[in-house]
């Protein structure tokens, strides 16, 4: 492995040599690429770092993987050759240009930094920039020399309206500004933004937040300030004097169902006066329409806030845009409003339709754990199935598979494609929120949608046949722009297996009930609540944290009928319908952490735990709620479900599964080229089972071995990031063998290496 090691690294010094001598007879004797960029920062204790500053300097050095610019190469290869297309795509998708050092360019970077950081309180700072040449390489140093910075003495409001001024109070223990705080711009505008946005959301309808100024006092030659909040009055340009500020409220809110520029300059051919929302929220629409609407008005009961009578408020205006974003029966949305007296407003809001239908068709090509087969979907899209802007959809699948069988129960031989499996599945969204209860709060705030599913799934194995059925009800809602909530009361999945006869012999043979249980009929009627948060920001990349916890139980409501005529007994197990319904509770979680390096660099750790509890009619978790590791997202270096449980040996082929999963990922992601990506990554975890199980000798979780039975792998994975998709290759191989618990670095083989294939990256 060492010699490896060795042979790799020497490798990679002359690829380097090579591509570094091959770029520098194509830079111009008058320009020097931009190899580093320093950041002095005197004296150390200040309250700003080096990542801060050098979001300001506009000439960044350009990246290298192993201290190789093959980006920076292969530009200058295929620029001469750009006038033929393929090497202008090549030089385009896979090329970088240069950045060559730019006096001008350096002198504005310095004067950016200077400015941030007197918008910092470091006023009068000194910054400095040097360059030294190294043949065709240019190292940039930026030197800071810091002053004092200044700090707020006194902080204090002084709004001469009471009303406005009453308005402010109910915020200002929201604001960042503090005595003692160094000066700071941004947190001033932030000040300003707040007091905007309230004031426009209580009738403030021409406030704006330049009207919010500031008086600084920095004549204490203290390196201290005084800042007075103040509010300027209003000014009214057509009398040319300064005026009080004025609430507006609202007086008509119109809305337009069918709107469109065809129709905008002819007069509506109807219009009716709709009461919306129940109990103290009811208020008046006026609905103006073209022909025929083809949408229920009582649609926008939970969509409109803009009421009339009451302040304009921004926030209104805003939810009122987020509800009409669920009706995908409308293309765009809009909302105008008019100025009515001295402050009344009229709210119009103008829908545009889109299309009902849609049908699309599709042929796939699957990979499923090294099983290819073939796959076609025909699914129909409806998004106003019963004029209430529900989104229907009903899918059908039909797919073959040519499945490798080595189960101990059989050798087969039916043919390249020897499985099949048909599903029709139908879900309806609707954009409003079903319940008994009329919760405006919770409706305003969160616009919950419900989601109603059924489907069945038919799969003809080798062995057997699997028919399933499940149905659900439950609802969707985001509490912000970071956390989402799924909660499903109602979860219906019911199970049949027909076995074949010579299965069916075999099974009655077999020992461990787990693997009979897999082959066995199973209900399982529950509820499941699923959380997630992530505080990604797309336009602004940074660390970030994402999180999903998922709560899952079956089989409590069916049990409070054990002693009733509706619940049968047989083999000491209870059962719905003829067949035995599953009890478990069931936890897990997946925390990840994303490092932002630079834009193209990134190391993401992840963890993920959880467990299931069977108990009452369940002795072990159903098959599909178990959990189970490896494959292309999770321990890749071994099969789909081929890890675990615990230690446990055995020749045979069959998918393991567990009741508890313990796994950590580790992965570093960097560029290649333009569309080519590279990662490495190490994986460890297992799975285990809840119970002592004879047949699964050493699989069970105990707290004093289970450390003992962590697996290990490790290996590289290629990326084509297309953008609206991504195919990733992963080559990993075992480091840790839980089975013996032992290390395999001397016996690594490009043999032992296992190849996952995947869509989109795996985590």
């Amino acid at each position: 492995m060492y010699r490896r090691l060795k042979i790799f690294t020497l490798a990679a010094l002359i690829a380097s040599l090579a591509v570094g001598c091959s770029v520098r007879k194509f830079v111009p004797e008058s320009e020097h690429i931009i190899k580093s960029s320093t950041i002095n920062i005197k004296p150390q204790d200040v309250e700003f770092t080096k990542s801060d500053v050098e979001n300001y300097i506009s000439q960044k050095p350009s990246q290298t993987f192993l201290g190789i610019n093959t980006q920076l190469w292969v530009y200058y290869k295929t620029k001469g050759k750009a006038e033929r297309k393929f090497w202008q795509w090549v030089n385009e998708s896979f090329g970088k240009e240069p950045v060559y050092y730019n006096e001008t360019q350096s002198r504005n970077s310095a004067k950016q930094i200077r400015m941030y950081l007197e918008n910092r309180g470091y006023f009068n700072t000194e910054v400095s920039h040097s360059v030294s040449f190294d043949a065709y390489k240019a190292h940039v140093t930026y030197d800071i020399q810091a002053t004092e910075p200044y700090k707020i003495r006194k902080f204090e409001i002084q709004i001469t309206d009471t009303t406005i001024a009453g308005y402010v109070s109910e915020i200002s223990d929201r604001f960042e500004i503090k005595e003692g705080d160094n000066f700071n711009v941004r947190k001033l505008d932030d000040i300003r933004t707040q007091i905007n946005t309230h004031l426009r959301n209580n009738g403030y309808y021409n406030f704006t937040k330049d009207y919010v100024v500031y008086s600084i006092d920095s004549s204490l030659n203290e390196h201290k300030m005084d800042i007075s909040l103040k509010i300027e009055p209003f000014w009214n340009q057509t009398k040319s004097t300064y005026e009080p500020h004025r609430q507006f409220f609202i007086n008509q809110v119109n809305l337009y169902p069918n709107y469109s520029a065809l129709n905008s300059r002819l007069e509506p051919t109807d219009a009716m006066a709709v009461v919306l929302g129940r109990k103290k929220e009811r208020d008046t629409v006026n609905f103006i329409y073209y022909g025929d609407p083809r949408i229920r008005f009582r649609t926008f009961n939970q969509a409109i806030f803009v009421k009339s009578g009451q302040p304009f408020s921004q926030a209104n205006i805003s939810q009122t845009y987020k509800a009409l974003g669920n009706f995908k029966i409308y293309s765009s949305a809009r909302i105008s409003i008019d100025t009515i007296g001295n402050n009344m407003l009229d709210c119009n809001i103008y829908l545009t339709r889109s299309k009902a239908n849609f049908y699309k068709f599709q042929l796939e090509g699957t990979d499923s754990g090294g099983d290819f087969g073939i796959k076609s979907v025909f699914s129909f899209n409806n998004n106003n199935l019963f004029k209430g802007a529900e989104v229907f959809r009903l899918s059908t699948r039909y797919g073959i598979e040519a499945q490798h069988i080595t189960d101990d129960y059989i050798e087969s031989d039916e043919g390249i494609f020897n499985t099949q499996e048909f599903s029709v599945n139908a879900s309806l969204n609707i954009p409003r929120f079903l319940n008994f209860f009329w919760m405006r709060d919770f409706i305003y705030d969160y616009q919950p949608k419900t989601v109603i599913d059924i489907g069945y799934n038919l799969q003809v194995r080798t062995l057997y046949t699997r028919y399933i059925t499940n149905a659900s009800f439950g609802y969707y809602w985001k509490t912000s722009d970071r956390i989402q909530h799924i909660f499903t009361p109602i979860s219906l999945n019911s199970v049949k297996v027909n076995p074949s006869d010579y299965f069916r012999n075999a099974l009655n043979q077999e020992q461990n009930q787990r693997i009979k249980d897999q082959y066995t009929d199973h209900l399982l009627l529950g509820l499941n609540y699923s959380f997630t948060f992530s505080n990604q920001d797309i336009s602004n990349p940074h660390d970030f944290i994402y999180f999903r916890g998922n709560f899952e139980s079956s089989g409590n409501l069916i049990s409070l009928f054990n002693n009733t005529s509706l619940i049968t007994t047989s083999d000491e197990h209870h059962e719905l319908f003829g067949i035995r319904y599953a009890q478990f509770v069931r936890f897990d979680i997946d925390t990840r952490f994303y490092h932002i390096i630079n834009p193209d660099n990134q190391l993401v750790l992840r963890l993920m735990t959880g467990i299931g509890v069977p108990y009452g009619n369940s002795y072990d978790m159903p098959f599909e709620k178990s959990f189970y590791a490896g494959g292309a997202n999770g321990m890749r270096g071994w099969r789909y479900r081929g890890l675990g449980p615990g230690s446990f040996t055995n020749e045979s082929n069959i998918e393991r599964i567990g009741d508890l999963q313990l796994e950590m990922n580790a992965e570093y992601r960097f560029p290649i080229y333009n569309i080519v990506k590279g990662a490495i990554f190490i994986d460890a975890g297992n799975i285990w089972t809840y119970h002592p199980n004879t047949q699964l000798g050493n699989g069970n979780f105990t707290f004093d071995n289970f450390y003992n039975q962590i697996a290990v792998d490790a290996g590289l994975g290629i990326r084509f990031d297309f953008s609206f998709f991504v195919f990733r290759i992963d080559l990993a191989t075992p480091l840790r063998n839980p089975e013996t618990e032992q290390w395999l670095f001397n016996s690594l083989s490009f043999r032992k290496t296992i190849w996952n294939f995947g869509i989109g990256y795996p985590f």
